[in-house]
């Protein structure tokens, strides 16, 4: 006695350490441990398999399980949120041992292997709860609630509030049943207040007689009632049970309802909470393959809101999906029932319908930092580390580029030709381009200004220069003044000569190629100090005139590649940032 009483005190003091580590976000009383109370990785989650069908009459219900497993990627998906997974596998009737014997009289049909799948499924649970953080448990008729919340509530210190989502109120008694189905009493055999209106030895129950009330009706929420028996409406109203119909969530919505119920049952969070989920409680349209579908129900967003409110608490530690029954309806109906029944299990583990997306510090999370799930040990350093290889492959891609110059071609222009010929220069960085075109435009207009001189000088040698006539008369001309008349003649002559050679040195010239150097001296001093004098309008392209020996004009073009001081303190940011990150 005095260990279980330590290990439920432990319990109880572990509890109330996660629960003083929230805060509010259902309103007055209600917290967020994230997005539910699972602690960080490994995260594990236990799947039990309900293949049982004993409750009612209808072929099918067993075969759920395996329709829900294998008609999708559940597993899969549930292990993208950052889970692991324990499988306990199905449990069937033929794996059970020690059935009683089929009794003549009974008022509930197949008692016999009920009693005992039932204490089996309240063992199974047992053992899941003890070793996950959330239990997923895949009906299976509606019965299968006796084993289930009977093992979660004997795991449990406080008490269990338990949601149960259903078309019917499954409130009935042995005494007031017309059917005798099972699937239609879980909730009378498991309230204590129910007690005094069922006799185990008179009714011929005895191999129920081991299940005890471990529940409270008010602990109890309804939602999405619509075919509730008369007896039953009695029961509903004279115990005070929390009910929200249809109507009620077509008043409020059902974010409301699930919010007052939690208040209502649970009001501080302090008990672990049961969510208990009939298929039948949608509408037809969204879950077509079960066995008494009712019109009018929840639609599936509406289901899967019930689910994320009810792990948003925290405390959501169970639940199970009932009544698929894949023998019902077209493939199409099973496909998309199942389908329902999946999204609902994701909702409750942690899936947010706004998109999720990774991160280094959580693996799972939204831009309101509402919905937070951890990501596994093994995952989390190994993402971290290729976010980082990206943001430095990123940075490399950015900086290359932006360092790199361009090759580009010019047009390099004699001082005194008229001859262009397209040459490579040296590599001109992308933003000084307009520089550089600015320098091509001040040659350009230097060759245009070499071109005008060079068309008068030819216009002066066309005109014939006529010797003038020297009239001598000697009575009016000295021998002194005809010397320096024959002295001018002279000079024009060889003007004209020299005129003559300086045009053939051109003709000489323009054949020849133009000869362009790299002007060393410029270029060495950007290699040693590239960032001297750099602005954002530095100069570009050096230009220098030389003359040779054989007297032919050199142009000597030299660029002075710059980058400003303000980009490149850009430029080593962004690589510093990208190799700490």
């Amino acid at each position: 006695m005095s260990t279980m009483m330590i290990r439920r005190l432990s319990r109880f003091l572990a509890a109330s350490a996660r629960r003083n580590n929230v805060g509010l976000v259902l309103g007055d009383g209600f917290v967020n441990a994230g997005y539910h109370s699972m602690e960080p990785s490994p995260m594990t989650v236990g799947i039990i398999g309900a293949a049982f069908r004993g409750g009612q009459r209808r072929v099918g219900t067993d075969h759920g399980p395996h329709a829900i497993r294998h008609g999708g990627f559940l597993e899969a998906a549930i292990r993208a949120l950052g889970h692991e997974i324990k499988d306990y596998g199905d449990l069937r009737v033929e794996d059970l041992q020690n059935i009683q014997p089929k009794l003549a009289k009974t008022r509930i049909n197949n008692v016999h292997i009920i009693g005992s799948y039932m204490k089996e499924m309240s063992q199974r649970v047992q053992q899941s709860l003890r070793e996950n953080k959330l239990t997923i448990v895949l009906g299976g008729d509606h019965s299968i609630a006796v084993g289930t919340v009977h093992g979660h509530a004997t795991t449990v210190v406080d008490d269990l509030a338990v949601v149960y989502v259903d078309a019917h109120a499954d409130i009935n008694t042995p005494m007031t049943s017309h059917t005798g189905n099972a699937h239609g009493m879980p909730v009378s055999l498991l309230c204590g207040e129910f007690r005094k209106y069922i006799d185990f030895q008179l009714d011929g129950l005895e191999p129920l007689a081991w299940l005890e009330p471990v529940i409270s009706c008010k602990d109890l929420a309804y939602i999405g009632l619509r075919d509730v028996e008369p007896w039953e409406r009695v029961a509903l109203n004279h115990l005070g049970i929390l009910e929200y119909n249809m109507q009620s969530i077509d008043d409020i919505g059902v974010k409301e309802v699930i919010r007052q119920a939690l208040m209502r049952i649970n009001p501080e969070l302090r008990s672990h909470i049961h969510l208990s989920i009939d298929v039948d409680a949608m509408c037809p349209e969204f879950a077509p393959s079960t066995g008494l579908p009712v019109a009018g129900g929840l639609t599936l967003r509406e289901v899967i809101q019930i689910a994320e409110v009810t792990a948003a608490t925290g405390r959501l530690r169970l639940i199970e999906i009932v009544e698929l029954n894949p023998k019902v309806g077209s493939s199409d109906d099973v496909h998309k029932t199942v389908e329902a029944a999946q999204a609902i299990i994701l909702a409750a583990c942690g899936h947010y319908r706004g998109g999720l997306y990774l991160n280094s510090t959580y693996g799972v999370d939204d831009y309101s930092q509402s919905y937070l799930m951890p990501l596994s040990r093994d995952l989390a350093p190994k993402f971290k580390m290729e976010s980082r290889k990206f943001a430095h492959f990123l940075c490399i891609l950015v900086l290359v580029p932006a360092l790199c110059f361009a090759q580009e071609t010019g047009e390099i222009y004699t001082g005194a030709g008229s001859q262009t010929q397209e040459v490579s220069v040296v590599p001109v960085h992308h933003r000084h381009l307009p520089a550089a075109n600015e320098a091509g435009d001040a040659l350009k207009k230097q060759k245009e200004v070499s071109q005008i001189n060079v068309l008068s000088l030819e216009s002066n040698a066309a005109v014939p220069t006529e010797p003038e006539t020297v009239q001598t008369t000697p009575s009016t001309i000295s021998p002194e003044e005809l010397l320096a008349r024959q002295q001018l003649h002279q000079q024009k002559l060889l003007a004209q000569q020299a005129a003559q050679q300086q045009q053939q040195q051109q003709q000489q010239q323009q054949a020849q190629p133009i000869q362009l150097k790299v002007n060393e001296n410029k270029m060495a001093e950007y290699q040693r100090n590239p960032t001297k004098g750099a602005s954002d309008r530095s100069e570009d392209v050096i230009t220098d005139v030389k003359q040779d020996g054989a007297g032919e004009t050199t142009t000597t073009a030299g660029v002075h590649r710059s980058v400003s001081s303000s980009g490149l303190l850009v430029l080593v940011g962004t690589f510093l940032v990208a190799c700490f990150h």
